[in-house]
This record gives structure tokens, C-alpha cells and sequence, in this order.
């Protein structure tokens, strides 16, 4: 222990918080093996202990194990369903390792518990977007748009992506539809406002068509 561990254990006494910030400097330091014994043994006196559970897939990921990463995270998520942070994390994983369908399916069942977080709808459009043909194309407009409808203020991440798959679905079968004309023509004013209000010298840099 340094002097602040044991000033800490001094006053309050040993704790899981204690132990896990152990883990925590441990693992700054680099020390990922002996972290995980620390959350083992957090795990042998309290096996159902979130932050030791979260804190292992921290360690596992930075020590370039991804997939052991990602099967202790599924084990995760069958106890503790509702934690839309680990479905996040969880679907990154997914994408680390190019398996988009699978990080579809985390960021739906993280939106059953938020369905009004616009940065999951967000997320979603990054990854059908990634998978680039037309019906993805039209998914992932169908998300931008709905983070946007969340979010239209402070969301410009999502405005380039309506454009972006707006401007692909121009070239498919859906080249001469109303709502996707409408859709960027709407988001290229939105973007125009953005810059000329933020960063004017940076307006000739958008990808206008």
C-alpha cells in the first residue's frame, strides 16, 4: 500500500471501494496480472460484485484479450440485463472484431432500457452505415434521423451521417425519393447554421453536393 492506500485503510477500514482502487492502481501502472488477483479475490468474498466483474473486462480488453473480454462480458450481461453501459461496451467489442450484427443486437437491447438516449440511435447508424449497402444505407438514415429528432442542437456527428447516407441512397434504387431529398436538403441547411455560427472559416469544407 502507498501512503494515501493506507491512509484510506486507516480511517475507514478495508472495503470493496479500497480494494477495487487498488486493482484500479494496478492496473495504471501496468500491472494487469496482479489487478486481476485483486478483483479475484474481491470475487471470492462477494461473487456477484459489479464493479470487480466490470473492472476484470477492463483488464482482459487492455491486455489485448478481446475475446475472453467479450465472453466474460456475455457472462455479465446474464446477471445484470438492464446495465446499458456493458451493452455499450459490449457491442464495441462486437465491432473491435467486425461482428456487426451481434453489436446490433447489444445497442436494441441497451435501447429497451433507454429509448430516448439519442446516442444509441447514433451508434446504430454508425454501424449500418458501416455495412454500406442499400438497405443498411436506408437503416442507418432512419437512426441519424431519429438521434437527430432527440438531438439536433449539439449532435453533428449524426447530422453527417444523414447526410452521408442520404448522398450514398442517392445513386440506388431510392435516387428519386421525396423523403430522402427532403431529409438533405434539410440536414445541409442544419450543418450550414452550425458552421457559420461555430467555425465560418471551415463552411467551403462541407461535403455539400
Amino acid at each position: 500500500m502507498d501512503w494515501a492506500t493506507r491512509k484510506i485503510f486507516s480511517t475507514f477500514g478495508s472495503s470493496w471501494r479500497l480494494n477495487r482502487l487498488i486493482g484500479m492502481k494496478r492496473e495504471a501502472i501496468g500491472d494487469n496480472e496482479e489487478s486481476m488477483v485483486v478483483y479475484e479475490n474481491m470475487l471470492e468474498k462477494d461473487p456477484n460484485n459489479r464493479a470487480a466483474l466490470k473492472r476484470q473486462v477492463t483488464v482482459l480488453r487492455t491486455s489485448g484479450k478481446l475475446s475472453e473480454a467479450t465472453a466474460h462480458l456475455c457472462w455479465y450481461l446474464k446477471i445484470y440485463l438492464s446495465d446499458v453501459d456493458a451493452w455499450c461496451e459490449l457491442a464495441d467489442l462486437y465491432i473491435s472484431a467486425g461482428s456487426y450484427p451481434q453489436a446490433i443486437y447489444c445497442y436494441n437491447e441497451a435501447l429497451l432500457y433507454e429509448k430516448s438516449n439519442w446516442a444509441l440511435y447514433l451508434r446504430l447508424g454508425d454501424v449500418y452505415y458501416t455495412l454500406s449497402d442499400e438497405n443498411s444505407m436506408l437503416t442507418a438514415r432512419h437512426y441519424y434521423s431519429k438521434s437527430l429528432t432527440l438531438n439536433s442542437k449539439h449532435n453533428v456527428r449524426a447530422m453527417y451521417g444523414l447526410l452521408m447516407s442520404s448522398q450514398a441512397l442517392e445513386s440506388g434504387s431510392r435516387a428519386q425519393e421525396l423523403k430522402n431529398k427532403n431529409l438533405k436538403n434539410w440536414v445541409q441547411e442544419a450543418l450550414k447554421t452550425v458552421y457559420k455560427d461555430k467555425c465560418p472559416s471551415k463552411l467551403s469544407l462541407l461535403p455539400l453536393q
